[in-house]
This record gives C-alpha cells, sequence and structure tokens, in this order.
C-alpha cells in the first residue's frame, strides 16, 4: 500500500502530512483490512469512546484514502466537536480537504494555506500522540 499527497498545482506546498502519519494510517489499514488493493476508498475513523458533551475527552478524527492508479491518496482529514445547547451534536470542528489544499474551522471559516498548515502540524503532532496513548477505538471501512 503507497500512501502520498495528492499534487495541486495551484499551490506552492502541500498540506505537511508527516511520514509519522503516513505509516500510522498505513498500520491501521494493513491491522483491519485485507487485500486493500481491490477497493476504490478506505475511511478511518478514530473514537474515544468516554468523549461526551459533559466529561470532554479527545475529538473523534475521520480520515478518507482514495486509490489512484495504484497509490493511495489523503482525501480528506476532519475532526469533529460537540456544539449546541442544549441539545449538542457532533460537528465539524477542523477539516482539511487535502486534494484542494484547504481547510475550514467551526470558529474561524476557511483558513489561508500558511494558517492551514501550521495548525494542521499542530494538530498532527497532538493527534499522533493521542493514538499511541491508544485513547481511541478504531475503525476502518472500505468502498468499491
Amino acid at each position: 500500500m503507497s500512501i502520498s499527497n495528492v499534487a495541486n498545482p495551484l499551490s506552492d506546498s502541500d498540506i505537511p502530512i508527516s511520514e509519522s502519519l503516513v505509516s500510522l494510517i498505513k498500520e491501521q489499514v494493513e491491522a483491519h483490512l485485507t487485500n486493500v488493493d481491490c477497493y476504490r476508498d478506505v475511511t478511518i475513523n478514530f473514537k474515544d469512546p468516554h468523549y461526551s458533551i459533559e466529561k470532554g475527552g479527545y475529538h473523534p478524527v475521520e480520515i478518507r484514502l482514495e486509490q489512484v492508479g495504484d497509490e493511495w491518496h489523503f482525501d480528506y482529514i476532519t475532526d469533529f466537536c460537540f456544539d449546541g445547547s442544549p441539545y449538542a451534536e457532533l460537528v465539524k470542528d477542523i477539516d482539511w480537504n487535502v486534494k484542494e489544499k484547504q481547510c475550514y474551522t467551526m470558529l474561524s471559516g476557511w483558513l489561508s494555506p500558511l494558517d492551514s498548515y501550521e495548525l494542521f502540524e499542530i494538530w498532527q503532532g497532538n493527534f499522533i500522540s493521542y493514538v499511541e496513548m491508544e485513547v481511541f477505538d478504531i475503525t476502518v471501512t472500505a468502498d468499491g
């Protein structure tokens, strides 16, 4: 399984997805799916089973990959949180559209490429640490 960023000629640089994150994703996909190359899309969900509006916890994260030829590319990375009162629901807190190199946050709206990349580097380091701490239940699903 080969995972890479999708290049976009309209931008000077890619979202800074680290080799550590790529390795973590590859490890999860390979642990949960056999014969992954038979699929078009793979979605990995990371959920803290104790996350709630009352107690807080680690935000759920969804990462989607698409197969392009014989390579896998990041499609999106979304961090969710609870929002609303009195009946809170899970909403997109931070949403990176990796293919288009765009980022939308619930509180700030669309970010500039520089702000998006800086936020991603911080988020990515934290996320990898949380996975290493085993705070998430992880599911992997595939389509096509």
